[in-house]
Order: structure tokens, then sequence, then C-alpha cells
């Protein structure tokens, strides 16, 4: 768990300051709202707690509104 969240640290500190530095807000936005989404899926992951296929998820938004593929 150090690991994982000492990792994402680097990888956040190699990230950020240019997007930052370019004052480039929808970007950073994205960046961020991503990131947050893949560290808490990768933190749930390593505490055990299992996560659904996305694809299922996706077939079932998708039969509701009734697009199928």
């Amino acid at each position: 768990m150090i690991l994982l969240i000492t990792a994402f640290l680097i990888i956040l500190a190699i990230d950020l300051p240019p997007l930052i530095r370019e004052k480039n807000k929808r970007e950073l936005i994205l960046y961020s709202v991503f990131f947050v989404l893949v560290a808490c899926f990768a933190v749930l992951k390593v505490l055990g707690v299992e996560i659904p296929s996305y694809l299922l998820i996706m077939e079932k938004a998708m039969t509701s509104i009734g697009w199928t593929y």
C-alpha cells in the first residue's frame, strides 16, 4: 500500500508541475479527475475490493437507454 501511494506521488510530482506552469486549467482539471479515479481504483484493488468490469457497466448503461452494439 505504501509503495502504491509512493508511486502515485512520484507520478504526480513529475506530471503536475508542467501543467501548472502552462496554466492550462482544462488539461489540469481533466488530468486531476483521471488521476484521482485511477488512484482510487488502484487503492481499492490493493485492499482486495472486487471491482466489476467496466465493459459490463457500459453494456448495462447502453442497453438501458436503448443502444446496442
